[in-house]
């Protein structure tokens, strides 16, 4: 029991890395804020009324930073998974200024996929009698979004690629890995339906929420990576044996 209260203890690591989820979620939800006082607020300015397209686009011009904040993070939670972590608000500033331009564009290009799915959606309801075909495109273009994007920001947070390279290889893991990505989507979905569950779990999606997701899919991605890594190593190690 007095070990369970030490430094070294359960209860303080527990704590520490609760401290840090705090932090972390802080910081990444913070860069999202003025994006969501206009989506909340701006059912209330009277632009709204006159040029709705107006304020949805500096709600998502608010909201492509996010893509580099979301590298940053996984440059945070990917270290945690590993217990490497140490401060976080420096490193994540640190990791969003260095991958400010990359990360803008994979957010803006998620932005617009996630866009044209909801424009998809709306033809649902409009045109009922195409409704199968607009659900098939829907149910294509959410598969296609989740195994371009699902590791494409931890994999940017990693490793140094451009845009293109990091979907590709994005999508190659999702589908070479499919069991472990079909997993991991069914964790994050089982968190997002916790999070909205009631008042309570809500209050703690706002606190550690996102913090958490960024987490989940550092957890099953680190694997990936590391495995993918040591086949790299394995031809050139076999080379430099040959020599020898």
């Amino acid at each position: 029991m007095k070990n369970f209260f030490s430094v070294d203890g359960g209860l303080y690591k527990f704590m520490s890395r609760l401290l840090d989820m705090l932090k972390l979620n802080l910081a990444v939800v913070v860069l999202a804020l003025p994006a969501i006082i206009v989506y909340l607020f701006g059912g209330y300015m009277p632009i709204m009324d006159k040029y709705p397209a107006v304020v949805w686009g500096i709600c998502a011009l608010f909201l492509v930073p996010m893509g580099s904040s979301l590298i940053a993070g996984y440059y945070i939670t990917l270290k945690m998974v590993n217990d490497e972590e140490g401060y976080i608000f420096g490193p994540f500033f640190k990791e969003f200024k260095a991958n400010f331009k990359r990360g803008c564009v994979l957010g803006a290009l998620l932005l617009v996929a996630v866009y044209a799915m909801w424009i998809d959606f709306q033809m649902m309801r409009i045109y009922p009698e195409s409704k199968t075909m607009f659900l098939i495109v829907f149910i294509l273009g959410v598969v296609l979004i989740v195994t371009h994007f699902l590791y494409a920001f931890p994999l940017m947070a990693r490793y140094e690629n451009g845009v293109v390279n990091t979907l590709r290889n994005s999508h190659s893991i999702a589908v070479r890995y499919f069991p472990r990505t079909f997993f991991t989507v069914v964790l994050l979905a089982v968190e997002v339906v916790f999070f909205i569950f009631n008042k309570t779990t809500i209050f703690l999606g706002i606190l550690i929420g996102p913090a958490c997701l960024l987490l989940t899919v550092s957890a099953n991605a680190r694997p990936i990576f590391i495995k993918i890594e040591d086949e790299n190593k394995a031809p050139e190690e076999k080379d430099q044996k040959k020599l020898n």
